[in-house]
């Protein structure tokens, strides 16, 4: 089992049952911060990378923990070529804890637009972003 910290389209509770087909909800997920990041969108993309950044900036988030067999149907959605798993300490509701957390590879070029969940909600539309993540899963 690991802990992870999820900081994207992982956060949204529909896109995580049509991955993991579980609720986010019985991960017990815990409201975590990850200091000294930005998340940034992917160029030509909808979704987000990590960036170390030397300014108190701050990337939100939840902190979960999952069994391998649900930890390999999300590698499938992150993408193994594109992402890997790296040692984080985050912030969990007062308290800093370990996690591991997908930063981009090299292969992945990446904007310095800043990317947050509620952006990425008023600028996408979320139906269909669904439908194209049941799609892409098939």
């Amino acid at each position: 089992m690991k802990s992870i910290f999820f900081y994207g389209t992982l956060c949204i509770p529909e896109v995580f049952y049509l991955i993991t087909q579980k609720k986010l909800a019985f991960f017990n997920p815990l409201s975590a911060s990850l200091l000294g990041f930005q998340a940034v969108y992917v160029e030509n993309e909808i979704f987000p990378a990590l960036i170390k950044v030397q300014t108190n900036q701050v990337v939100k988030g939840v902190l979960i923990n999952v069994e391998d067999s649900d930890l390999k149907k999300l590698w499938v959605y992150e993408g193994e070529e594109d992402y890997f798993l790296d040692k984080v300490k985050v912030n969990c509701e007062g308290d800093l804890r370990s996690a591991h957390c997908f930063f981009p590879n090299n292969s992945l070029k990446l904007t310095n637009r800043a990317w947050t969940i509620e952006q990425w909600y008023e600028q996408h539309d979320f139906e269909l972003y669904l439908e194209n993540v049941k799609q892409w899963i098939r």
